[in-house]
């Protein structure tokens, strides 16, 4: 749909090109190291009670994730806080191209955030199930390229149905027109 510049300066647009420009700006020094890690250490202790669960026997030790003969390093095989912050990044380039409210955008960027850790948690016990059941490892290689390559296309896909839930739930009930018989 064609965009005007006058249209450029509603709330909307504004806040979607303002957020797009914001992904820019680097964090402070310190900050995304603190990040980093404070993600990793949730991510994979999610990731152990649900490999806990499941039956995979298995110990964390620096980082790393031990599994009969195999060692599996979670962060490279998720790609660590930046491949859950590929999902945030996605909602705001959907929310500028869609032309989302205001609300939307709100509500869209800490719903992604929250499937973007989600997606982070299924990829690394995947990973670690792929590792045992095939004496694979996701963590390095040219294979952890393609792996954390293709966990774009689920991510693009949650960023696409939370965007469709949230517009129908913020979107009202459209008139139901009456036909005359």
């Amino acid at each position: 749909f064609p965009v005007t510049i006058g249209a450029l300066t509603e709330p909307r647009w504004m806040l979607a090109i303002v957020t797009l420009l914001l992904l820019i700006v680097r964090c402070p020094p310190g900050l995304d190291s603190r990040l980093q890690r404070s993600f990793d250490e949730r991510v994979t202790r999610t990731a152990t009670a649900i490999l806990n669960t499941t039956g995979v026997m298995h110990y964390r030790e620096s980082g790393l994730i031990r599994m009969e003969g195999v060692s599996l390093r979670p962060t490279a095989a998720r790609g660590g806080l930046a491949s859950a912050w590929c999902l945030p990044v996605l909602a705001c380039v959907v929310a500028a191209w869609r032309g989302r409210s205001v609300i939307h955008q709100l509500l869209l960027l800490p719903l992604t955030a929250v499937l973007g850790g989600i997606a982070a948690v299924g990829n690394t016990v995947l990973a670690a199930h792929l590792a045992v059941w095939f004496d694979v490892d996701l963590s390095s290689g040219f294979l952890s390229l393609v792996y954390r390559l293709n966990w774009l296309i689920p991510g693009a896909m949650l960023v696409w149905s939370a965007d469709r839930l949230l517009k129908f739930l913020l979107d009202g009930i459209p008139e139901m027109q009456r036909t005359v018989a």
